[in-house]
């Protein structure tokens, strides 16, 4: 098993009630063994489920649960609804949404190895993505597709571990523009139009090692950040009982 990072996030003290233009984010820990395999699984719908025994190797079908699992408690302690009965629709590249009566409601999620993010609000669309910053043996190629000219060499003049960090944090941006926008990462289109200035970025890190990027539109959000755990879910009677859309 992947040694638990140490995550830099606070465990809030009962569960936390959304406020108008917040953004809330989670990071959790996949491995978490106590979250059990066979009755995670359960919670799951039908389609998840065949995901879920499509994976090759049991630590990508694990944490495959164990991500759409923590989502779905998160989105019902939110909505104080059954997590196992929530429905998602899909885009048509694959971006989860909530089905009615909840449509206002707003989520996101991206997973690095054993590190998994969610992101959750309301009225306006949301984008996250965690990477872990690492070596790239094809690191020029990739930074020619993702920095302006004009930034380019600015870029590659950093020295490795600067450089490596910079890159990864520029990544993550796209990624989760990408996602906010439900059209995914790409890395054909002119610059301007993959990250477009009509969304505001904040950058995470939850943990050494990783770095993450939140994407959305209209006013600058407020980020909350959380450390997932069980003990989280356990006071979800502290926040307020929300109304669906």
């Amino acid at each position: 098993m992947t040694d638990v990072p140490t995550l830099h996030w606070p465990v809030p003290s009962g569960f936390p009630l959304w406020n108008h233009g917040e953004i809330h984010v989670w990071c959790a820990w996949l491995d978490e063994p106590s979250l059990g395999f066979e009755a995670a699984v359960h919670s799951l719908c039908a389609g998840e489920r065949a995901r879920a025994r499509a994976f090759h190797f049991d630590h990508d079908r694990d944490r495959f649960v164990a991500s759409r699992t923590i989502l779905r408690q998160l989105l019902g302690a939110y909505l104080d609804h059954d997590p196992a009965t929530l429905v998602f629709n899909y885009g048509l590249l694959g971006k989860p949404a909530l089905a009615p009566p909840f449509i206002s409601w707003e989520f996101n999620l991206s997973h690095a190895g054993p590190l998994g993010l969610f992101a959750v609000t309301r009225g306006r669309p949301v984008g996250v993505d965690l990477e872990p910053v690492k070596d790239l043996a094809d690191l020029p190629m990739l930074e020619k597709q993702i920095f302006p000219p004009a930034d380019l060499a600015r870029q590659q003049a950093l020295p490795g571990e600067e450089r490596r960090g910079a890159f990864f944090r520029r990544w993550t941006e796209f990624e989760a523009v990408g996602k906010a926008r439900g059209v995914g990462l790409d890395l054909d289109a002119p610059f301007s139009t993959a990250h477009p200035s009509s969304f505001r970025l904040e950058a995470i890190e939850p943990c050494a090692g990783y770095t993450g990027a939140v994407a959305t539109s209209g006013l600058a959000p407020r980020l909350r950040l959380f450390r997932w755990t069980k003990t989280a879910l356990a006071t979800r009677g502290s926040h307020t009982a929300v109304t669906a859309a």
